[in-house]
């Protein structure tokens, strides 16, 4: 997705909406994050929720009650960006992606493994020029007993507070495996992101997506 100079999303610059979906990004929110990101008051917070509701950009969550998560619209949005990309960089990307899989797959530190690869939006279409490369990936997790996830979990938050890496909230915390898979597959192992994951739910689903596009500086 491309972002117009000047556009507006629920009544707000399309870049503080795009920074919405970032924060939102693989977990859920509710109408008070909404308000705490975009500063506004919870009556504001109340309609531009509903706007973004009725654009297609949120849905209500299907398991939690009170929460939302992006659609495929959103998505789109949180990866949006103001300058397209071409054809051959979207397959540069692609080709860096499949490349660190089997290193991720190896890794006997994480809690999941990558058993596919999907790749969906523009970057099907005859264009020659991108807004972004979109991929989603299906993560399998390894363990049998929540022990032992847990454990898992535990040694990747420890080893992400020796990097400087913090979770910026409980349920990011909850989600860590995860995310951690995710950052690996934009950038691989040591690098810092330049890219954004998008969904994330359960395990059995096509459950995390990325946006691949130009480094953001």
């Amino acid at each position: 997705m491309l972002l117009v100079k000047g556009q507006k999303i629920a009544g707000y610059p399309a870049t503080e909406i795009r920074r919405l979906m970032q924060r939102i990004g693989p977990l859920n929110a509710n109408v008070r994050f909404i308000g705490e990101i975009l500063r506004c008051s919870p009556r504001e917070a109340e309609t531009v929720t509903e706007k973004l509701r009725n654009e297609g950009y949120v849905r209500d969550d299907d398991k939690l009650p009170g929460c939302l998560c992006l659609t495929g619209k959103g998505l789109a949005l949180l990866g949006a960006t103001s300058r397209p990309i071409s054809r051959a960089t979207a397959q540069k990307h692609l080709r860096e992606l499949l490349r660190r899989i089997p290193t991720v797959n190896a890794d006997p530190m994480q809690a999941f493994t990558v058993g596919g690869v999907l790749v969906f939006g523009s970057f099907l279409s005859a264009k020659e020029k991108l807004g972004d490369l979109d991929v989603a990936v299906y993560l399998e997790m390894k363990q049998q007993t929540d022990e032992e996830y847990s454990r898992r979990m535990d040694k990747l938050l420890e080893q992400a507070w020796r990097e400087g890496r913090t979770p910026s909230n409980l349920v990011e915390v909850s989600c860590w495996p995860r995310l951690e898979i995710l950052r690996m597959l934009r950038r691989g192992p040591g690098n810092s992101d330049c890219t954004k994951s998008l969904d994330c739910k359960d395990c059995t689903l096509w459950s995390a997506a990325l946006c691949m596009e130009t480094p953001m500086l």
